[in-house]
């Protein structure tokens, strides 16, 4: 059993008990990796959907979403892997590694991710400081003191790394607030997306995308987030 074949078998059951995909997980480090991830994110998903729901319609609104969003990392997730797939096909594989070419900048996922994330903008929660830092903690990063309203909190990927996808009120409408571990950015830049505009902020740690409606102005919330948002490693 190669790579290929079992990362497809992880991609659809990360806790897969299959003998040859333990005795593969074994011997190659690489996959051995990759199944730690799969597990992470699985078990992260749960953790933020197993919430208790309160009564009313936004509460609602926000577990809909949560099932939809975890059905759509899958997808998504199984997209990547098939395109990796036809590449490695094609090239071969080398030292036994997986190689994903992703054809976009991060400005461009980044918009992207916002555009196609519409249902997150319905949400309409009141994330707590206690809950946001429990989705936060995996990824070595906490907020020290409120960052203002948050209607949506959910994991979330762009490209190959796993991060947290935030909504948070502005002036002229919903925010979306991206951070992006592993993800790095030279400095700072300005986004521009037909209806869009924001800024890639680096971090020690990777980046932030803070996105919002043309006419919003996002130099509060870039405040917020840089005076409260630490590395806890």
């Amino acid at each position: 059993m190669n790579c290929i074949d079992v990362r497809r078998i992880l991609a659809a059951t990360p806790s897969s008990r299959d003998a040859e995909v333990l005795a593969h997980l074994h011997a190659c480090s690489g996959c051995a990796r990759y199944a730690e991830q799969e597990e992470r994110l699985t078990q992260q998903i749960r953790q933020q959907l197993n919430v208790a729901v309160p009564e009313g319609l936004s509460s609602r609104i926000l577990l809909q979403h949560g099932l939809a969003e975890e059905k759509r990392y899958r997808t998504r997730r199984h997209y990547w892997q098939a395109l990796a797939a036809s590449v490695l096909l094609t090239v071969g594989l080398i030292s036994g590694m997986l190689l994903v070419n992703y054809p976009y900048s991060l400005a461009e996922v980044a918009l992207a991710h916002v555009q196609d994330e519409q249902m997150a903008l319905q949400a309409n929660d009141d994330v707590q400081l206690a809950r946001l830092n429990h989705l936060l903690a995996p990824y070595h990063l906490k907020l020290q003191q409120d960052i203002g309203r948050v209607s949506f909190a959910m994991p979330c990927r762009i490209r190959q790394y796993t991060g947290a996808h935030l909504v948070m009120e502005g002036e002229h409408g919903k925010v979306t607030v991206l951070i992006m571990p592993g993800e790095y950015v030279i400095a700072r830049k300005r986004l521009q997306a037909r209806e869009l505009q924001g800024v890639l902020i680096p971090t020690d740690g990777g980046s932030i995308a803070i996105i919002g409606q043309a006419q919003e102005s996002l130099d509060g919330i870039e405040a917020r987030i840089n005076q409260a948002l630490v590395h806890t490693a």
